[in-house]
């Protein structure tokens, strides 16, 4: 136990100031001061810093395309231009079926995103357009031919000679 020097009150001993008249104790009174100072550790919490992963889509084949599915993706995008663009239905119908073929294969063997896939699904797509025309225009030529036939029968009076008008005998 302590007493304050002053008013000679009783204070507990590990008090530094007097619990009666305030008056701080003499440096033999206080507790267990030590020749160090007591040093006092502040921590601060610091959060680190939010490092965002940049999202890059893994593009497996980049640069690992072989030159063979380049030159079908090629191929298939040739292929379904001509196959719009010629003139004879028979042919377009041709390569337009071999450019849907060739370019089914490149799509089934590339990723998403490679250049080579958008080159053989846009052949693929004129492919499918140039197959279009040509059936169309194979319908239209067998059916023009299959008319004037008529018609010449007609004329010559060896088949369907009863039918004077050639679209009343198609239309029957």
């Amino acid at each position: 136990m302590k007493f304050c020097e002053k008013c000679g009150a009783q204070m507990p001993d590990e008090a530094i100031c007097c619990t009666n008249c305030g008056s701080p104790l003499s440096a033999s009174q206080i507790p267990n001061q030590s020749a160090e100072p007591q040093q006092q550790y502040q921590y601060q919490y610091q959060q680190p810093p939010f490092q965002q992963q940049q999202y890059q889509q893994q593009n497996v084949f980049a640069g690992q395309v072989d030159q063979k599915t380049k030159n079908m993706a090629i191929a298939a995008l040739v292929l379904g231009i001509l196959s719009i663009v010629s003139g004879k239905m028979f042919i377009g119908l041709i390569l337009g079926i071999a450019g849907i073929i060739i370019s089914v294969k490149v799509r089934n063997v590339l990723p998403k995103g490679i250049t080579e896939r958008t080159m053989a699904t846009i052949g693929m797509v004129c492919s499918i357009i140039g197959v279009v025309i040509g059936g169309l225009a194979l319908i239209c030529a067998v059916t023009c031919g299959t008319i004037g036939a008529c018609a010449a029968c007609a004329e010559a009076g060896t088949y369907l000679s009863e039918y004077t008008d050639v679209f009343t005998a198609v239309l029957r």
